[in-house]
């Protein structure tokens, strides 16, 4: 960023103006809100209902991290399908070691409600990922540099685009 700010100082232009000006507001069609949930089963419910009633065609993405049991997390989904909701995403659904409970999440997600579930904490390695591919533990995987390193990144990305199953990061 300090050398981007001298090239913007030696050009005689401030770096606020360089990356675009200044603005009051922000302008965006995106309708997504991501919500963390997984403490609290019946207090998670009563919030997205909430949401639901006050946005109606809001989109949501699901961050349990880790907090649901299996079958908390499959009741959070037939709940919001009973509220017609159907959200983007279901990230780590369940424990990040509960590989059976991911994997049965993700296909009650998939086959019955159309959502697809994401990999985030399960994902420590290439090894969990190769697992997680092999599997179809999962649709889609998290990966943070923070977690597995750049190199370990790259390897992950390369097996994951060979899969088939989309990344996020």
């Amino acid at each position: 960023m300090a050398l981007i700010d001298a090239a913007a100082n030696s050009i005689g232009i401030p770096l606020w103006r360089l990356f675009g000006g200044v603005s009051n507001s922000i302008s965006t069609d995106i309708t997504d809100l991501k919500l963390k949930v997984g403490k609290n089963l019946n207090g998670d419910i009563e919030v997205l209902q909430s949401i639901r009633a006050a946005h109606p065609d809001c989109l949501f993405i699901l961050d349990a991290n880790e907090g649901y049991t299996t079958n908390e997390a499959i009741k959070v989904l037939e709940k919001l399908h009973e509220m017609d909701v159907t959200p983007v995403l279901f990230e780590q659904p369940v424990h990040r070691d509960n590989w059976e409970g991911l994997g049965h999440v993700s296909k009650i997600a998939k086959d019955k409600y159309g959502v697809s579930v994401a990999a985030d904490e399960s994902c420590r390695s290439l090894v969990d990922a190769k697992k997680i591919v092999q599997e179809s533990l999962a649709d889609v995987i998290n990966i943070k540099l923070a977690k597995v390193g750049v190199l370990g990144a790259v390897e992950i990305i390369d097996l994951v685009r060979s899969s088939g199953l989309n990344l996020m990061g």
